[in-house]
C-alpha cells in the first residue's frame, strides 16, 4: 500500500506541474497518467535488468523482448493503473486529498520524489551497463566453432587456392 501511496502522491504532483500549463492541448490528468504509467514501466524495467543481471547469461530475460511485447506490457501497465488514477474521475479526489499539504510538506515529499527519480534513472544506467559487460564477457568466452572454408572465403580466393595446387611436403623434397 505504501507503494502505491507513493505513486498517488507522484501522480498529483505530475498533475499540478502539468495543470499550470494553459496552453497544453492533452488534459492535465493524461498527462500525469502517462507520466506514471512511464516510471511504473521503467521500475518494472530495472528489475527485470536486476533479475537478468543476477541471473545473466544463463537465464536471460530481456534479449528475449519483442517490440510488440515491450508494447503490450506497457498497455497492460496503463489499463491497469487507469482504475487507479482515471476511471470515475479519480484524479479530482487525489487532488482534493493532496491540496491542504503544507510548503514543508510539499518541498520534503518533492524533495523525495527528485530522489528517487533521479535514482531510479541511475539505477537503470548502472545495471544495464553490469548486464551488458556480463553478457559481453560471457559472448567473448565462447570458443570458436570452425567455420567451413567455402562459408567465409570469397570466390576469388578459392579459385586462386585451387589454381595454385597443394603437393604435400613429403613430396616437394623439402
Amino acid at each position: 500500500m505504501l507503494l502505491l501511496d507513493a505513486y498517488t502522491y507522484l501522480f498529483y504532483r505530475l498533475y499540478r506541474f502539468s495543470s499550470r500549463w494553459k496552453r497544453d492541448v492533452t488534459p492535465p490528468h493524461v498527462t500525469a497518467f502517462l507520466g506514471i504509467v512511464a516510471i511504473a514501466w521503467c521500475n518494472i524495467f530495472l528489475l527485470l535488468v536486476i533479475i537478468d543481471t543476477i541471473l545473466a547469461p544463463t537465464g536471460s530475460v530481456i534479449p528475449h523482448l519483442s517490440r510488440s511485447g515491450i508494447y503490450i506490457s506497457f498497455a497492460l501497465l496503463a489499463a491497469l493503473l487507469y482504475f487507479a488514477f482515471l476511471h470515475r474521475r479519480k484524479y479530482q479526489h487525489i487532488a482534493a486529498r493532496y491540496a491542504s499539504e503544507t510548503p514543508r510538506q510539499r518541498r520534503i515529499r518533492g524533495i523525495v520524489i527528485i530522489i528517487s527519480l533521479v535514482l531510479l534513472w541511475s539505477l537503470i544506467v548502472l545495471f544495464s551497463v553490469l548486464h551488458a559487460a556480463r553478457v559481453h564477457a560471457f559472448a567473448s568466452n565462447q570458443p570458436l566453432q570452425p567455420t567451413a572454408l567455402w562459408r567465409c572465403a570469397s570466390m576469388s580466393i578459392l579459385i586462386s587456392v585451387s589454381s595454385v595446387g597443394a603437393t604435400p611436403r613429403c613430396q616437394s623434397g623439402g
